[in-house]
């Protein structure tokens, strides 16, 4: 439960639901409005590939960023030496384990599919 107590102080979950509500509205709108302009099925795939980028790169800036009434500053870390710093170079590892085997996920089913025959 610890990487979910530091995700939380970090305020990466928040970030994440906000950045997912705002990918699927601008996904409701992309089609509703691309085949309008003559835009084809891929232009929303390679929608959703750019902001699967975009989801881990706002996931990463959250983790390593506070925004605070002074500005956008470095989040600070846990004190040195401490068993949570240990626990949580772990956690980081798994964390970037984890987002860029989802991240490879989407692009590998986001541009797998096109060559196939329907």
């Amino acid at each position: 439960m610890r990487l979910f107590d530091e995700l939380k102080r970090r305020k990466v979950i928040r970030v994440a639901i906000a950045y997912l509500a705002l990918a699927w509205l601008l996904l409701q709108v992309a089609e509703t409005l691309l085949p309008a302009y003559g835009y084809t099925d891929a232009a929303i795939r390679n929608l959703v590939a750019v902001l699967a980028v975009g989801l881990v790169l706002a996931l990463v800036l959250a983790w390593v960023f506070d925004w605070t009434p002074q500005g956008v500053q470095k989040t600070a870390a846990m004190a040195a030496g401490s068993q949570g710093m240990i626990r949580a170079k772990k956690d980081r590892s798994l964390l970037l384990r984890m987002l860029s085997g989802s991240t490879k996920k989407v692009f590998y089913t986001s541009y797998s599919v096109e060559g196939k025959a329907q």
